[in-house]
């Protein structure tokens, strides 16, 4: 399983495998039911587009972005045709780069920041349209700058990015009608967070990456958060610095093996 998510209605799971077969398995019945087929040679990530149609990503394929229709079960359109001699330069894996943004009545629009040049794509049952660009300015990121010797070699490309000191990769971004975040890595060094008031125009900066606390991601609801610590250490060094509990309490939390949710209220980013 490469990827894997909740049905549109929240009554399945769906799991992807890298061959682009999505199973579905109903949550109620407890058993394996529909299963879809793209035609792809490897798939890393899916994303809801609508409760018909599923967006795949590939890093292998020409067309990089696939849309797929439940209902057709068939291929409704491919997009972002890249050279594969180009994506050859990017020697290892980057996150998934699709996201949602919560829009004023609830609903959610898939977005994608294409990992190659920062471009934001809006994506609709129907196609894709450039939202925006994440630009870091001299530090901005662009896959056609890296030299060629780089391809399948992971600490060319490390060093390259230490040496021209890049932001990337992007990863756990999140959108809201007030507010756009992100984690990014500049240089290959400790990522940071950026959290930018849409209205406002402000923002803020965090050396703790959203995804280290959060991971995965359970539930947004307007502006809080849901979501559970993948390591136990960045609870203990988050609760020491927000919490009155003492580093025992805290140990002895963490030693009992639960599951630990953090609710994480935005709202003090909108002042």
């Amino acid at each position: 399983v490469y990827d894997f998510m909740l049905s549109y209605d929240r009554s399945a799971l769906l799991l992807l495998s890298p061959d682009g077969k999505v199973t579905t398995y109903d949550l109620s019945r407890r058993e394996f039911r529909d299963a879809y087929f793209v035609n792809m040679s490897a798939v890393q990530f899916f994303a809801h587009v609508d409760e018909n149609t599923l967006a795949f990503y590939s890093r292998y394929e020409n067309d990089r972005l696939t849309l797929y229709s439940k209902t057709k079960r068939k291929i409704v359109g491919r997009y972002l045709t890249t050279d594969p001699e180009l994506m050859d330069r990017l020697s290892f894996s980057h996150p998934t780069p699709f996201f949602y943004e919560e829009l004023d009545n609830g609903s959610m629009y898939l977005k994608m920041c294409d990992p190659i040049n920062g471009h934001i794509y809006a994506i609709g049952p129907t196609g894709i349209r450039k939202d925006r660009k994440l630009s870091f300015n001299e530090s901005s990121f662009d896959l056609s700058s890296v030299p060629q010797e780089s391809s399948q070699d992971i600490q060319f490309l490390r060093k390259y990015l230490t040496e021209e000191d890049l932001c990337w990769p992007v990863y756990g971004i999140y959108e809201t009608p007030n507010l756009f975040w992100f984690s990014v890595t500049k240089g290959q060094r400790m990522a940071r967070t950026v959290i930018l008031n849409k209205i406002s125009g402000g923002y803020k900066l965090y050396d703790f990456p959203f995804e280290y606390f959060f991971d995965p991601v359970v539930s947004r609801q307007g502006n809080i958060l849901y979501g559970c610590f993948r390591d136990p250490d960045y609870f203990l060094d988050y609760m020491q610095d927000e919490s009155n509990c003492t580093t025992r309490q805290i140990e002895k939390l963490i030693d009992s093996s639960v599951v630990i949710f953090v609710k994480y209220n935005l709202e003090d980013f909108l002042e």
